[in-house]
C-alpha cells in the first residue's frame, strides 16, 4: 500500500512524462512539417531542373514554371512578368488561371504580354523595391510584406502607402476575381529581373508555408531563368555569329567573284595589250622596212633608168651587129623585170602610185579564178563563197588584182598534195570589241576578201614574219619573198588591214578588210591614153644624178627635142631666168639637194605662172603630185622610164593647154 506522498510523487512523474510526450510530439510535428516543406521544395527544384534538361525554349520554360507553381501552391491564378530595365516596363511572359478573365487581362488582342510601368501597382512596387508582398484579404485593403515588422500586439505592420494607392487592386470590370494575393520578385545577382504573381478568389488562401515555399520557388525560377537567358543569349549570339559568318562568307564569295572577274579582265586586258603591242611593233617594223625599201627603190630606179635609157639608145645606133643587138636588147627587158621587183618594194612601202576608183571586187575575183583554173594543179579544187549585194571599195584595180592573185598563188603553193582553195567576199561591220584586239583596225563598215586553203598551215613564228620583204619559206630560186609584202603594202595604202589565222597541217586563211564605199558610189572606168610622139620643143631637164641626167638628155634628144640641163633647183632657176622665152617644158627630179623638185616648181611659178613642168622620181609621191597637179603641174613620170613612157609624159604636158 502506497502512502499518499508516494502516490503524489507518482502522479507528478506521470504528469511530467505526459508533458514531455506532448513536447516531443509537438517537436516531431514541427520536424515532420519542416521535412515535408523540404521535400516540397526539393520536388519543385527537381521539376524546374528537369524542365531545363529537356527544353531551352524560353516560352516552354515559362509554362513549366507557371505549372509547377500552381501545382505546389494554393494559387488558382498565376502570372510571370519580366522587367526591361531600359524601358522600365514589366511585361507578362506567361499567365494561367481558372477563368477566361485571367487570360484576357494578362494578354492583349495580338496575344503579346501586357505591360506595366515600374512602380505601378503591387507588381510594379515589388519590382521597384525587390521585396515580396502579401495581401491576405483584398477586400480589406491591407498589404503586408512577407517578413513584416510587428506592432506592440505582435501584429504585422501594413504598408500604408500601398494601402492608400487605389491601383494596388485590379479594376473590377477587367480583372479576375481576387480574394488574396502573393507577389514575389525574381532576383539574379541582387538585381530584380521579374515578378511572380499568385492569387486566389478566397481571402486568406495562402498560408505562411505557401509564402516560404514560394520564396524557394522564386529563387529557383530566377536561377532557371538565368540559365535559360544565358542559353538564349548564347543562341542569339550564335545566330548573330552565324549570320555574320554567312554574311562574311557571302561577302568573301562576292569579293572573290569580283576579284576573279577583275583578274580575268586584267588578264584579258594584258593579253589584248600584249597582242596590240606585238601588232604595233610589227607595224613599226614593217614601216621601218618599208621606208628602207623605198629608199633602196629610189636608188635602184635611178640606176635602172640609166640602164634602160642607154640600152635603148644603143639599139638606135645602126652600127651594131645582129648578135650585139640581141645582147643589148636583153638589157631593157631584164631592167624592166628588176623595175617590177622595185615596184613591189614601192608597193610594200606604200609609195607606189595608185589610181583608186569605185570598184566591185567580184569581177576581179572571177577573172582571177578563171586564170587559176588554167594554172593550179588539178588536185586543188577552187571554190567561191560570195555574199549578195557586196559593197564597192575605193581601190586601184591593178593593185587589187595583184592582191587577189598573190594570195591565191600563195594558197595553192601551201597545198602541194592538193586540197581546197576558197575565195570569199562579204560585207562586215567591225565593232569596238574587234578593234581592241587588233591595233591596226578601226570601227566601221568593210568589205572582207578572204582566201582560205586546206594546206600545210604556218607555225606562230612564221606567221609573225610573213609580211616582211624577202622572207620566204620556199627554196632558193622558188620565190622572191615579196608577194605577201606587196599585199600588205597595197592593203595598208587603201586604209585596210589583214588578219591571218593558221594552224599547222590544217590550213590558213587570209582576211583582207577594205573600207566599204557609200551606197551612192558608181563604177568608174579610166580612159585609155593615146600613143605619144616626139617633138622639136626645148626642154630643161633637172637631175642631180649625172648618169641619169646623161641618159635622160640622150633619150629626149633621140625623140627630137632640144635639151638644156641643170643639176639642182637653184641652177635650174638661173637657167630658166636666162632662157625663159626658149624653154617650153621643165622636166625635174623630185628629190635633189639644195632645192627639191616641188620647191623648184613653186619658185618657177613665181617667175612664170604659166610654166609647164613634169616631175620624175624613183619614189612614188602621188599625194604630193596630186597637190601639185591641182596647182598647175602638167605630169609625173615614174623612174625607171623608157622611151615610150618618157615621150608620152612629155608630149602630153606640151600639148596640154595652159
Amino acid at each position: 500500500m502506497k502512502t499518499p506522498a508516494q502516490v503524489q510523487r507518482l502522479q507528478e512523474e506521470l504528469k511530467r512524462a505526459i508533458d514531455q510526450r506532448d513536447v516531443f510530439a509537438r517537436e516531431l510535428a514541427k520536424m515532420l512539417q519542416h521535412f515535408e516543406e523540404k521535400v516540397r521544395e526539393l520536388s519543385v527544384i527537381r521539376r524546374i531542373g528537369e524542365s531545363l534538361k529537356y527544353t531551352r525554349d524560353v516560352r516552354k520554360v515559362f509554362e513549366v514554371i507557371i505549372g509547377t507553381i500552381m501545382d505546389d501552391t494554393n494559387a488558382e491564378n498565376c502570372s510571370l512578368m519580366l522587367l526591361n530595365r531600359e524601358t522600365g516596363e514589366l511585361t507578362v511572359k506567361a499567365a494561367r488561371g481558372q477563368s477566361d478573365a485571367v487570360s484576357s487581362y494578362f494578354h492583349t488582342a495580338d496575344r503579346t504580354g501586357r505591360t506595366f510601368r515600374l512602380g505601378e501597382g503591387i507588381a510594379g512596387w515589388v519590382a521597384q523595391h525587390g521585396e515580396p508582398l502579401s495581401i491576405p484579404d483584398v477586400s480589406a485593403g491591407t498589404v503586408v510584406p512577407f517578413y513584416p515588422e510587428l506592432d506592440e500586439q505582435g501584429e504585422p505592420v501594413p504598408i500604408t502607402d500601398l494601402s492608400r494607392n487605389p491601383q494596388f487592386v485590379f479594376a473590377p470590370d477587367s480583372a479576375p476575381p481576387i480574394g488574396s494575393l502573393l507577389c514575389l520578385p525574381l532576383v539574379i545577382d541582387k538585381e530584380v529581373v521579374g515578378v511572380v504573381n499568385l492569387s486566389h478568389p478566397r481571402p486568406h488562401a495562402f498560408s505562411p508555408v505557401d509564402q516560404r515555399v514560394m520564396t524557394i520557388i522564386t529563387d529557383q525560377v530566377a536561377i532557371a531563368l538565368n540559365s535559360v537567358q544565358i542559353f538564349d543569349d548564347l543562341q542569339h549570339l550564335n545566330l548573330v555569329l552565324e549570320e555574320e559568318v554567312n554574311r562574311a562568307t557571302e561577302e568573301m564569295r562576292r569579293t572573290n567573284r569580283e576579284l576573279q572577274v577583275e583578274i580575268s579582265e586584267r588578264e584579258r586586258a594584258e593579253r589584248a595589250l600584249r597582242i596590240q603591242t606585238e601588232q604595233l611593233f610589227q607595224a613599226q617594223k614593217m614601216e621601218a622596212v618599208g621606208t628602207l625599201a623605198g629608199g633602196i627603190a629610189h636608188d635602184f630606179n635611178n640606176l635602172l633608168t640609166q640602164v634602160i635609157g642607154f640600152a635603148e639608145l644603143a639599139l638606135i645606133e645602126p652600127d651594131h651587129s645582129p648578135r650585139w643587138r640581141e645582147y643589148i636588147a636583153r638589157l631593157p627587158e631584164n631592167a624592166q623585170r628588176a623595175a617590177r621587183l622595185i615596184s613591189q618594194l614601192l608597193t610594200f612601202s606604200r609609195q607606189a602610185a595608185t589610181e583608186p576608183q569605185a570598184l566591185q571586187l567580184l569581177h576581179l575575183i572571177k577573172e582571177t579564178m578563171k586564170m587559176l583554173e588554167r594554172t593550179v594543179p588539178e588536185n586543188i579544187s577552187l571554190r567561191m563563197k560570195i555574199s549578195p549585194d557586196v559593197a564597192l571599195v575605193n581601190a586601184d584595180p591593178t593593185q587589187m588584182q595583184q592582191v587577189i592573185l598573190n594570195l591565191c598563188i600563195n594558197a595553192s603553193h601551201a597545198m602541194p598534195n592538193g586540197g581546197e582553195l576558197t575565195v570569199g567576199l562579204e560585207n562586215v561591220t567591225l565593232d569596238g570589241a574587234y578593234c581592241q584586239q587588233y591595233a591596226c583596225a578601226r570601227p566601221g563598215d568593210y568589205v572582207c576578201l578572204s582566201v582560205r586553203d586546206t594546206g600545210v598551215g604556218m607555225a606562230p613564228e612564221v606567221q609573225k614574219r610573213i609580211f616582211e620583204p624577202f622572207f620566204t619559206t620556199k627554196g632558193v630560186g622558188e620565190g622572191t619573198g615579196l608577194g605577201l609584202a606587196m599585199v600588205y603594202g597595197i592593203v595598208k595604202s587603201h586604209e585596210g588591214h589583214i588578219h591571218v589565222t593558221s594552224e599547222v597541217e590544217k590550213g590558213s586563211e587570209f582576211r583582207v578588210y577594205l573600207p566599204a564605199m557609200n551606197v551612192g558610189a558608181t563604177l568608174v572606168v579610166a580612159p585609155e591614153q593615146e600613143s605619144p610622139v616626139g617633138g622639136t620643143e626645148t626642154i630643161l631637164m633637172v637631175e642631180d644624178q649625172a648618169e641619169v641626167l646623161d641618159a635622160g638628155q640622150a633619150m629626149l634628144e633621140g625623140l627630137g627635142y632640144r635639151v638644156m640641163t641643170a643639176t639642182n633647183g637653184e641652177e635650174a632657176i638661173e637657167v630658166y631666168r636666162a632662157h625663159r622665152a626658149e624653154i617650153d617644158l621643165v622636166l625635174t627630179d623630185m628629190v635633189m639637194p639644195k632645192m627639191g623638185g616641188q620647191a623648184l616648181y613653186e619658185a618657177l611659178r613665181q617667175i612664170d605662172p604659166a610654166v609647164k613642168a613634169v616631175l620624175m622620181s624613183g619614189y612614188s609621191l602621188k599625194q604630193d603630185v596630186d597637190d601639185l597637179r591641182a596647182g598647175g603641174l602638167k605630169g609625173f613620170v615614174q623612174k625607171p622610164f623608157n622611151f615610150v613612157r618618157l615621150s608620152r609624159a612629155v608630149r602630153q604636158a606640151l600639148d596640154e593647154q595652159t
